[in-house]
Order: C-alpha cells, then sequence, then structure tokens
C-alpha cells in the first residue's frame, strides 16, 4: 500500500512554503500540489524517508536559488497585468475624442501665445 500525504504533513508543506518566502497563494498552491506529488513518488520507492527528508529532497532540485526564480516571474506577470489595467483605464475613462481635440487646441493656443514676447512674459 502507497502512503499519501495527510492533511497535516500537506500543512506543513505550506508553512515550509512559507518558510521559504513563497508568500503568493496561488504560487504556494501549485508548488504544494508539486512537492507533494514528488514526496509520494519518492515514497513508493523509499516508504521510510520522512516528511521533511522527502521536502529537503526536493527543495534541492530546485538549485541554489530556490523558488526566487518562480516569485520574480511572478511580479514580472503582476507588475504588466497592473500595467495593462493603468492602460486600460487611461483609454477607457481619460482619453476621448473631445479631450484629445480640446488638450491640442490648448497645447496650440498656449504655444502660440509663449512665441509673442508680450504674452510670454505674462505667462512665464
Amino acid at each position: 500500500m502507497d502512503r499519501t500525504i495527510t492533511t497535516i504533513e500537506l500543512q506543513h508543506i505550506f508553512q515550509f512554503l512559507e518558510h521559504k518566502r513563497l508568500r503568493h497563494y496561488d504560487l504556494q498552491i501549485e508548488m504544494a500540489d508539486h512537492l507533494a506529488t514528488a514526496i509520494e513518488a519518492q515514497w513508493t520507492e523509499n516508504p521510510e524517508l520522512s516528511l521533511q527528508a522527502a521536502l529537503e529532497i526536493e527543495f534541492e532540485k530546485f538549485g541554489i536559488t530556490g523558488f526566487s526564480y518562480l516569485v520574480r516571474k511572478k511580479k514580472r506577470a503582476a507588475d504588466w497585468q497592473r500595467l495593462k489595467d493603468i492602460n486600460g483605464q487611461l483609454l477607457r475613462h481619460w482619453i476621448k475624442i473631445p479631450k484629445v481635440f480640446l488638450a491640442l487646441a490648448l497645447f496650440f493656443v498656449f504655444a502660440q501665445l509663449l512665441s509673442q514676447p508680450f504674452y510670454a512674459g505674462i505667462l512665464i
């Protein structure tokens, strides 16, 4: 009979991920699933292996940087999504045809006024 991950062991895996500074919940879910599957695969070969030892073996497979690559990738994706949201808000609510024409008209009026020395002194 193969050994499986219990609820308490799964909580221990989540604590391990939190300790390793993997704080994004969606990444924690993915990594906990990955680690649990890998640990169960290790237990089929060596059922006497403890959870902590199996967890350390799996963590070493991520190399010296650990989960930092995943965290950087997640942050980059979140920043990109935030930028897309901001640009979408700008396009939907601020950049409308009447506002664009008004801004261009004001720009040209001020450019004309600043080109004349009398008005340039007053405006500045």
